[in-house]
């Protein structure tokens, strides 16, 4: 395989059980309603409403169980590599083009350089080379319409850079990506 990648902490088996419920959680639901028909004489619509009753809490539980999970993992990993997840544009491109669209994923400081790593979601792993923004320097804070914030959560504040590959927007939660951002050195000079 060759990659150059680290290797990255596995799912636990809560958030791999919660990601495949959707195709076992309804046969054993239904499975267990038949069951529970046959042997104890209820009708199988009762039989379904317990299982609903049962199984809808058991659900929710199994779900909150695989998100704290995946949040200590994500913490850990960020912790190792001082990485956040943030939104990255190009502002100068052209509206509405593909350049000017935020893409989600992961970045962090190295080496004089900001790696941005894809990622379709939040619970994705990353897609594809990551792209690297060298000699990275704080411009400012932006203020962007709303109408160009789409997908970008609106408490996450955004971060004008300029690096070698021209100016970028961050857009970055204040927990962790401005506070990485922020050991950036600022701009001798106007925009």
């Amino acid at each position: 395989m060759g990659s150059t990648r680290e290797a990255t902490e596995s799912k636990s088996r809560w958030e791999k059980l919660n990601d495949t419920s959707v195709w076992w959680l309804a046969p054993v639901m239904v499975g267990l309603a038949i069951v529970l028909s046959e042997s104890f004489g209820f009708g199988f619509t009762a039989s379904l409403v317990i299982m609903a009753i049962t199984g809808i809490p058991l659900m929710l539980l199994m779900e909150l169980t695989a998100r704290r999970r995946r949040n200590e993992r994500l913490a850990r990993r960020a912790a190792t590599r001082a990485e956040f997840e943030c939104w990255i544009r190009d502002p100068n491109a052209l509206p509405d083009s593909i350049r000017r669209r935020w893409d989600f994923g992961t970045a962090r400081l190295a080496e004089g350089a900001l790696l941005f790593e894809r990622q379709l979601g939040p619970d994705e792993p990353p897609s594809g080379k990551p792209i690297v923004f060298g000699q990275p320097v704080h411009l400012a804070r932006r203020t962007v319409p709303a109408r160009e914030r789409r997908g970008v959560p609106k408490s996450w504040r955004i971060v004008a850079l300029r690096t070698d590959r021209g100016d970028v927007d961050v857009a970055a939660s204040s927990a962790e990506g401005l506070d990485v951002l922020g050991t950036l050195e600022p701009a001798s000079g106007g925009r």
